[in-house]
């Protein structure tokens, strides 16, 4: 999950970037323009909320880049505070674009960029044809390795499902089987 998880944070972070770009070209002070930066520093809080939203189900709220990111969300409205100041508001922006290029830096070390590998044998006489490449995940320090047996059914004659197996308690005992109803595949 993180790996998924990390390149999505990363990509948030370079919209925010592209934005604050957007954002410097538009400190023009005219007020014609306004509306559209406080509109644009308005989508900035929402995606730095959602980026930090996301890091807290991943890591907890004790992490340096939500920490970050909340500060980052206080700049931006002071930048709404500036904007009649067009001294002000350029160095704001450029405060900004350090802090963004600070909390790209933080969720590259604060979210391993890990893999993970689903194994989902249903019939443990076939285990032996996983079990190496299982092996080799399992000892990848990058590589989060699950094995979960999933039940398969008998068929009936008229085609209906018939007699549920579920064969997860008989893997070896240094398998670490992970029950299916347990995994949440959809995260």
């Amino acid at each position: 999950m993180s790996r998924l998880a990390r390149k999505q944070l990363l990509s948030m972070t370079d919209s925010l970037v592209r934005a604050n770009r957007v954002l410097k070209q538009n400190l023009s002070g005219k007020a014609s323009g306004r509306d559209a930066v406080i509109q644009l520093l308005a989508d900035c809080q929402d995606a730095a909320v959602s980026i930090g939203e996301n890091i807290e189900k991943l890591k907890g709220q004790d992490t340096e880049t939500v920490a970050e990111l909340e500060s980052y969300c206080e700049n931006l409205y002071q930048m709404t505070l500036v904007l009649e100041h067009p001294g002000k508001s350029r160095e704001l922006a450029r405060a900004l674009g350090l802090q963004l290029a600070r909390i790209r830096h933080l969720i590259e070390q604060e979210v391993p960029d890990r893999l993970e590998a689903v194994f989902l044998p249903y019939k443990v006489s076939m285990w032996d044809s996983l079990e190496s490449i299982w092996k080799a995940a399992d000892a990848d320090p990058d590589c989060d390795a699950y094995v979960i047996p999933i039940p398969y059914f008998e068929r009936n004659q008229d085609r209906s499902l018939g007699q549920m197996h579920y064969e997860g308690d008989q893997y070896p005992d240094y398998v670490p089987v992970v029950w299916y109803e347990d995994y949440d595949f959809q995260e």
